[in-house]
């Protein structure tokens, strides 16, 4: 199975197909799941984390799912597209601006974005966690990235990896110059991950 999110508002000509779509390896578009979306989300998808073969959550401009409030992060269900109404209730204001970047760790969904805050929660600086049922927690401790997070992936361990456009990040323990690219390790700045600085965005 694959999703596609962005900014189209049809794919192929087919119903349901607003800026989110489930498609099979082949490229057929799931009806089923297209059924599910009539507003879809009013702003650009720009992350899709599959949580399991039942759900997926996307990340975005947006702060409406065909016509609920979900604010720049969304719950859906992977068969239906129906908006998780609790996690949607629980994440409140949500993050205060785009979501860029989701990875899904097995237990939570990790996020990056220009975002300063998510739903008032301490120390959600431009990169943070979800749970499955929208409760928004750190994941750096601290002030987090100097500057927006375009990627986040999860390595073997389960640690999160970010990159983007900044070169520090403020942790609980202090601001560590990291290079545009950063691995988290229980909300402390990983001191065995050392990348080569680059001179551009990751």
């Amino acid at each position: 199975t694959l999703y596609a999110g962005g900014d189209f508002t049809s794919m192929n000509s087919q119903p349901g197909t607003v800026r989110i779509a489930k498609l099979s390896t082949g490229g057929v578009l799931d009806t089923t799941f297209a059924s599910g979306i009539t507003s879809g989300p009013d702003g650009t998808v720009f992350a899709i984390s599959v949580e399991s073969a039942a759900n997926l959550v996307i990340g975005g401009s947006f702060t409406f799912y065909n016509g609920a409030g979900s604010v720049r992060l969304a719950r859906l269900s992977a068969t239906t597209a129906a908006l998780d109404t609790t996690f949607a209730s629980n994440l409140g204001t949500g993050p205060n601006d785009t979501v860029r970047a989701l990875a899904w760790t097995g237990a939570v969904h990790v996020y990056g974005g220009d975002f300063t805050s998510v739903n008032g929660v301490l120390n959600t600086v431009r990169a943070a966690q979800v749970s499955t049922t929208g409760t928004a927690t750190s994941v750096h401790g601290g002030t987090g990235p100097a500057a927006p997070v375009r990627t986040v992936a999860i390595d073997a361990s389960g640690r999160a990896v970010i990159g983007g456009d900044f070169q520090t990040v403020g942790f609980a323990a202090g601001t560590v110059t990291l290079g545009r690219v950063a691995r988290f390790s229980a909300g402390s700045s990983d001191g065995t991950f050392v990348p080569v600085h680059g001179n551009k965005y990751v």
